[in-house]
């Protein structure tokens, strides 16, 4: 039996941001719709859930990093919420 692995290359990799204060009942397509508007392509989307598989107000959003790459954008309203950000 051989033993095996695979990963994935860091140039493959988008940028993961979380939104937060969106409510969880807005649908997916529709943040990736607004963040296709601003210039961003979408990897993936999907709403986070708590323990209790209750959905949270937070999106966790994969945009393909060359979409991100040349823009220094900041956003101040996204849908109907506001923005802040946190940097870490």
């Amino acid at each position: 039996k051989k033993s095996y692995y695979t990963f994935q290359l860091k140039s493959a990799k988008g940028l993961i941001v979380v939104l937060k204060g969106i409510e969880s009942t807005v649908p997916t397509e529709e943040i990736k719709e607004a963040l296709k508007n601003e210039g961003f392509d979408v990897k993936s989307i999907k709403n986070i859930v708590n323990k209790d598989k209750i959905p949270q107000p937070l999106f966790r959003v994969e945009i393909v990093f060359d979409s991100f790459k040349s823009k220094k954008v900041k956003f101040t309203q996204f849908i109907t919420c506001g923005i802040s950000y946190t940097e870490k």
